[in-house]
């Protein structure tokens, strides 16, 4: 006999056997479960992408901190050289030890991992002036005339030009996807760094002085 199961419990004028009943509830079961199904997999695959996402971010943050942390350590070398320009007994070969340094760890950046092709043009720019300064540096080493010693310092600050500007184009690149907390620990981390730096810069003066008082 007919159960109007409809009209009794949904108040929807349509009659159904028990059977019908059971067969409309299991389709709309499956059909829903299909639904859940690939809602579930479109929730999963948001979930991989997102984490996608992050993942290059943070690999995109952490590699222009580095080229952030070098080009500030190549003004700040160029300066210290600039400084020292006409001053006596120097040892320009740890300078150029410095810049060397400088030049493996910019060189150890693959190029076909940055993206932006500004900031490519500019690393090689900045790893071809770096390189002509470790020249300069290391001819330092012997006595040089004041025109020459003028050439040299036109060139090392071309280097710590390039260097400076080449800080604000990767800055500006950290600021597109960094949060402002983000940024604020960066430049934490920098002011450390170059705190450390002083003091370390202080205290070879500090034996350079008393080199300079022995001999």
């Amino acid at each position: 006999m007919d159960y109007d199961v409809c009209n009794t419990c949904f108040l929807v004028p349509v009659s159904f056997t028990r059977t019908e009943c059971a067969a409309w509830v299991q389709a709309i079961g499956s059909v829903g479960s299909i639904i859940l199904g690939i809602l579930a997999i479109i929730y999963q695959q948001s979930k991989e992408e997102a984490r996608r996402v992050e993942a290059l971010r943070l690999e995109s943050r952490n590699q222009l901190n580095a080229l952030k942390w070098i080009f500030l350590e190549i003004s700040n070398q160029a300066q210290i050289c600039l400084t020292k320009l006409n001053g006596d007994h120097v040892r320009w070969d740890i300078q150029a030890n410095e810049f060397q340094e400088l030049a493996r760890r910019i060189d150890s950046i693959p190029l076909s991992t940055i993206s932006d092709a500004g900031l490519m043009a500019r690393v090689l720019e900045t790893s071809k002036g770096l390189r002509l300064t470790i020249l300069m540096a290391n001819a330092l080493s012997s006595p040089r005339k004041e025109e020459t010693k003028l050439i040299i310092s036109r060139i090392i600050t071309k280097t710590k030009e390039e260097a400076l500007i080449a800080v604000t184009e990767v800055t500006q690149l950290l600021v597109k996807c960094s949060s402002s907390v983000e940024i604020e620990k960066d430049w934490e981390l920098i002011d450390k760094r170059k705190s450390n730096r002083d003091m370390t810069m202080e205290v070879l003066a500090e034996l350079e002085g008393v080199q300079k008082v022995e001999n």
